[in-house]
């Protein structure tokens, strides 16, 4: 499942979890992961994932934009699974 809605303030780093469970086959699990930034400012740390789960640390980013998070699952099948994130960034609190 993608998050429905991630927001951010520009002095945050959020974790951005990506549950791939419902399009992984039984016994199917993430082997490698990777993400980046495809609209705005911010950055992505260091991605980390588990059997099912892909952590995307997302870094500061302009107050007012929404930024675009791609992240990428190689499974244990060789499939390569694409999630798309916007993620809007704002000044004010959540």
């Amino acid at each position: 499942m993608i998050p429905a809605v991630v927001r951010k303030n520009p002095g945050e780093t959020v974790n951005l979890v990506i549950d791939y469970s419902l399009r992984l086959a039984v016994g199917e699990t993430i082997s490698s992961a990777a993400a980046a930034a495809i609209v705005g400012t911010v950055t992505c740390g260091s991605v980390t994932h588990g059997n099912t789960t892909v952590t995307v640390p997302v870094i500061g980013g302009a107050d007012g934009e929404t930024a675009t998070i791609r992240a990428l699952a190689t499974t244990s099948m060789s499939e390569i699974l694409a999630a798309v994130v916007d993620v809007p960034v704002s000044n004010r609190d959540f």
